[in-house]
């Protein structure tokens, strides 16, 4: 299955309410555990291994980027659910494979909008940038990042 195919959730991350990037510590790092908040716990078991989610976020403090929404990842699940010990604003994660990252792509000059899926919930891509059909954002997406692979 094309990489375009597996595009089926997208997910709006934050570290320290925009004043920092969130999953970029490691810029060599092939994967992470993605985590979702107790509010969130149920989305963390909507996708299956093998999907793909694009991550974005909003960083809000001109010392670490322009402030603007950015894509950041585009990651590949690789793990069921997993509920580490002695966590508890963000109980669950999932394992993720990093197959791109930026800190460029930005949204007002990639023309894309998030206003249906920037609630930190994980969402269907489907709901993703309306103006356009699916398909067409998920090529667009492929194409954005390809760069990055």
């Amino acid at each position: 299955m094309s990489l375009v195919n597996r595009i089926k959730w997208i997910k709006n991350v934050k570290r320290n309410d925009g004043s920092d990037w969130a999953y970029m510590e490691d810029s060599e790092a092939e994967n992470f555990n993605l985590a979702f908040s107790k509010s969130h716990g149920a989305g963390a078991a909507k996708p299956a291994k093998g999907d793909i989610i694009v991550l974005f976020q909003t960083i809000t403090d001109s010392n670490i980027a322009i402030p603007s929404t950015y894509l950041t990842h585009f990651v590949l699940v690789d793990s069921d659910v997993q509920l580490p010990e002695n966590r508890t604003a963000y109980p669950y994660e999932r394992s993720v494979i990093v197959l791109a990252r930026s800190q460029t792509l930005k949204s007002d000059e990639i023309e894309l909008s998030f206003e249906d899926v920037n609630t930190g919930q994980l969402c269907r891509f489907d709901l993703f940038n309306k103006t356009k059909s699916p398909e067409y954002n998920r090529r667009r997406i492929v194409d954005l990042f390809n760069p990055f692979f």
